[in-house]
């Protein structure tokens, strides 16, 4: 089947039992990049009219609405789009009066799951462990809670719209933020002094599987840099059999509730390594990508049950589950974010493509399928461009690892700090 999709989510790159076209914007470094790794006759090069506005907000939207994508889909005989983010309703009407197929989870269980009051509750219904919602019946009322406590927005992507509440100027300081919200809209928990973590439940008809975990990072201020694989032989016996029960049961519940794709979820574990589950994320995330090429964080053919998942028409059946893989796997990804508090403009930047590390970084090739070796290798990619300028922080390239760049404790390690620095735009 001919799929097209975008290369920055890189997610489809490693896929080959699907006929695989990229979408990238003519003349870009992405489109630059694309044309040195991949078949050209399978590169869909669109481009904007002349002084079009873009609300990168709504960047697919704003591709199909814009561009002369479309125009490009059907002259290459494609119906099947695989995206990789939330479907909104202006997508799926976009695609419905053009007769493109969106390959994804549904849209109705996206919503479902994406939000974190429903998801919540639905966690409580079905008896798996979360951290305590706490009650109040005003914003004033949530002065009276005894910090620290955790404030989430019932809709946000990633870590946004999650704020911990500490002390009284910190939560002046987050209900100037929220305060035009519904507290039907927010998600008041307990506060849980421990690591966050994530862990990727596949779904197909026939089967539910397990990843291995990875370490949520984050900076001293909060903002999420990325993500650390974690090595399965480094948990503890007691740690790696509570995980796996509760995940194989929560995919069992998530098969019965006809979901279908991934279901990314976040938990917390404590330093009595007890699990609390906090929230899902319906769509591929920072850490999906790694699931294609790095065989051994999962037990089985990722790519034939995610196709499954999201080709074949929901059935339910015997189906096998699968548990989290004996793992030694410590790869990693680093968000290379632009800060406009540092520099204005970006001042440089280096050359995507696959470097490795022998006291400084060097540029070996553009080849990101060199991931899947043994060697350290660090690939780069971005969408920043010289002299370019942001009025906020912005997440403008990742870095994608084999090896480590936090520690246990979700801190840049002695090489990710040196990356960093390498790839930064200043």
């Amino acid at each position: 089947m001919k799929i097209a999709t975008l290369p920055q989510d890189l997610d489809g790159l490693f896929y080959t039992k699907q006929d695989m076209y990229f979408v990238v914007q003519k003349d870009s470094s992405l489109a630059e990049w694309m044309v040195s790794i991949w078949n050209e006759d399978h590169l869909i090069q669109y481009s904007y009219p002349e002084l079009v506005e873009i609300d990168y907000d709504n960047e697919v939207e704003e591709i199909f609405e814009k561009s002369n994508l479309i125009f490009l889909l059907k002259e290459h005989n494609i119906h099947s789009f695989f995206c990789t983010r939330l479907l909104s309703p202006r997508l799926i009407d976009i695609a419905k009066k053009n007769t493109i197929r969106l390959v994804s989870t549904s849209h109705l269980l996206q919503e479902k799951f994406n939000d974190k009051v429903w998801f919540d509750t639905f966690l409580l219904t079905n008896g798996f462990p979360s951290p305590k919602k706490l009650s109040c019946s005003s914003m004033d009322e949530m002065r009276n809670i005894q910090y620290p406590y955790v404030i989430q927005k019932k809709i946000s992507d990633g870590a946004e719209g999650t704020y911990i509440i500490k002390n009284n100027v910190n939560f002046q300081k987050i209900v100037e933020i929220i305060k035009n919200e519904k507290l039907s809209n927010l998600l008041i928990r307990e506060y849980i002094d421990g690591g966050a973590y994530g862990i990727s439940i596949t779904i197909s008809n026939d089967d539910v599987s397990l990843s291995s975990i990875r370490r949520q990072c984050y900076t001293q201020e909060g903002h999420f840099i990325g993500v650390q694989w974690v090595s399965t032989k480094s948990l503890s016996s007691k740690l790696s059999k509570n995980i796996n029960q509760l995940f194989c049961r929560l995919g069992a519940v998530l098969y019965d509730a006809n979901f279908r794709g991934y279901a990314n979820i976040d938990f917390m574990i404590d330093s009595n390594e007890e699990v609390y589950i906090i929230e899902c994320n319906p769509r591929c995330s920072a850490a999906t990508l790694f699931l294609p090429f790095e065989k051994s964080i999962t037990e089985t053919n990722h790519e034939d049950i995610l196709w499954s998942a999201l080709l074949d028409p929901i059935d339910k059946k015997q189906y096998t589950i699968h548990h989290m893989p004996q793992s030694s796997f410590e790869g990693a990804l680093l968000h290379i974010d632009f800060d406009p508090a540092r520099i204005k403009k970006v001042q440089k930047v280096e050359k995507m493509g696959t470097y490795d590390f022998k006291n400084s970084f060097h540029i070996l090739n553009t080849d990101i399928f060199s991931l899947s070796k043994s060697n350290p290798i660090y690939f780069f990619i971005t969408e920043a461009m010289m002299n370019e300028e942001y009025d906020t922080s912005t997440t403008l390239g990742y870095i994608i690892s084999n090896r480590s760049l936090f520690n246990s404790e979700g801190n840049l390690n002695a090489i990710g700090i040196k990356t960093l620095h390498f790839f930064n735009y200043e």
